[in-house]
């Protein structure tokens, strides 16, 4: 919204500076990480950011430079993080070859899971972004390659789906392509086994 601005530093510490007319505020500190900051990045609400670094961890901060989460699962480091064009998402890329998709809290959460695991064994993982609905991500690879992602499908799913699976999970591509394939090929009853 303007009114902050953020940075990344390679001493394991973020600063975050509030603008005003009459200039930059003292940087608040985002204080954490143990290595370090690779990329940082607001929520679209500009109420949070989010943090990737060397130290394979993730953090989600508010405005006062207190942690609400950390994002812990990958095996090495992060080298960028960012919010879904609806704020209710992160996305992390790692050096380990892996995407990962985590429910972004707005209060104090310590540490967290990821929810979804995207793993394409093209290699380490330099960047990735949202696309504008937020939809799919696209990734770029240490090795040469790219890869677009479809997270989330269209339409209300089913009933069954959506019992079998849940309101969230039933939205995403990979259950809703599985329960298609299920269908044609006359298979059985959705499950929740993936």
């Amino acid at each position: 919204n303007g009114s902050w601005i953020a940075a990344a530093g390679d001493n394991g510490e973020g600063a975050l500076i509030g603008l005003s007319a009459e200039g930059c505020a003292a940087p608040v500190a985002l204080r954490g990480h143990t290595g370090n900051l690779y990329s940082v990045g607001f929520a679209p609400d500009s109420e949070r950011l989010v943090t990737a670094s060397l130290d394979g961890t993730a953090r989600i901060w508010n405005l006062s430079g207190a942690s609400l989460a950390t994002l812990r699962g990958h095996k090495d480091r992060i080298y960028h993080a960012e919010f879904s064009p609806d704020g209710r998402w992160v996305l992390t890329a790692s050096r380990d070859g892996v995407l990962r998709l985590w429910e972004a809290p707005r209060e104090a959460s310590g540490d967290l899971s990821s929810y979804l695991v995207l793993d394409g064994e093209l290699g380490g993982v330099a960047f990735a972004g949202f696309s504008p609905d937020g939809h799919e991500v696209a990734a770029a690879y240490w090795e040469n390659a790219a890869a677009l992602w479809r997270l989330w499908a269209e339409g209300d799913a089913s009933s069954a789906l959506e019992a079998a699976w849940g309101p969230v999970r039933s939205r995403l591509a990979i259950v809703r392509e599985a329960d298609r394939f299920r269908r044609e090929n006359q298979l059985g009853e959705a499950s929740k086994e993936p």
